[in-house]
C-alpha cells in the first residue's frame, strides 16, 4: 500500500495539531523540494540515496548547509511518527544521519547593536505609529528575534508575566 508525501502530511497534522501552521507550512515546502529531486511522492520508497540527492541538488542551488540541514531537521521526525504509527515500515529511517557535519569555520556570527544604535533605533520607533512603533521595542525589551516576534500569536504574549517556552 502507498503512502503519498500529501496523506503522511496530513496523518500527521491530525495528531499534531498543536504545532503552529508556519512549521506545518515549513514542512510541507521541505517535502515538495524533496518530492522535486526524489521524482515521486511515495513516502515508503524514499532511499537515502534520495536524501543524499537532494542534499547535494541544495546545495549546487546555492543553499547554505543549515538551509540544507533544516530540511533534513524538518523531515526525520516525520518518518520517525510514521513508522512508530505503522503507516511506514519499520526500517532504517532515510533522514537520519543525513545532515551534513557543521563546521566553525565560516562567516563571523552578526554583531548586536552598541548602547548607542540601539537608543538611536528606538528613539525613531517613537516617531512611527503602529507596529513600526512598537515592534522595536518589543524585540529590545523581550530580547527575541525578529521572526519571533512577527510570527506570534496571541496566546504568546502576555501581560505583566514571563512568557511560557514550548
Amino acid at each position: 500500500m502507498s503512502l503519498t508525501f500529501d496523506a503522511l502530511l496530513a496523518a500527521y497534522r491530525k495528531q499534531h495539531g498543536d504545532q503552529p501552521q508556519k512549521t506545518h507550512d515549513k514542512r510541507a515546502a521541505k517535502l515538495r523540494s524533496f518530492a522535486a529531486v526524489a521524482g515521486h511522492t511515495d513516502a515508503a520508497a524514499v532511499t537515502r540515496q534520495e536524501v543524499s540527492r537532494w542534499k547535494t541538488a541544495g546545495l549546487d542551488a546555492g543553499k547554505a548547509p543549515k538551509t540544507v540541514n533544516d530540511g533534513i531537521v524538518m523531515l526525520r521526525p516525520l518518518w520517525f511518527w510514521a513508522m512508530r504509527e505503522g503507516l511506514l515500515p519499520h526500517a532504517d529511517n532515510p533522514f537520519s544521519h543525513m545532515a551534513i557535519k557543521a563546521t566553525k569555520r565560516g562567516a563571523p556570527k552578526r554583531k548586536g547593536f552598541t548602547d548607542e544604535e540601539a537608543a538611536m533605533l528606538l528613539q525613531a520607533a517613537r516617531r512611527e505609529a503602529g507596529f513600526l512603533r512598537w515592534l522595536p521595542w518589543v524585540l529590545a525589551w523581550t530580547g527575541c528575534r525578529l521572526e519571533e516576534a512577527c510570527g506570534a500569536m496571541r496566546e504568546d504574549v502576555r501581560e505583566g508575566g514571563s512568557a511560557q517556552h514550548r
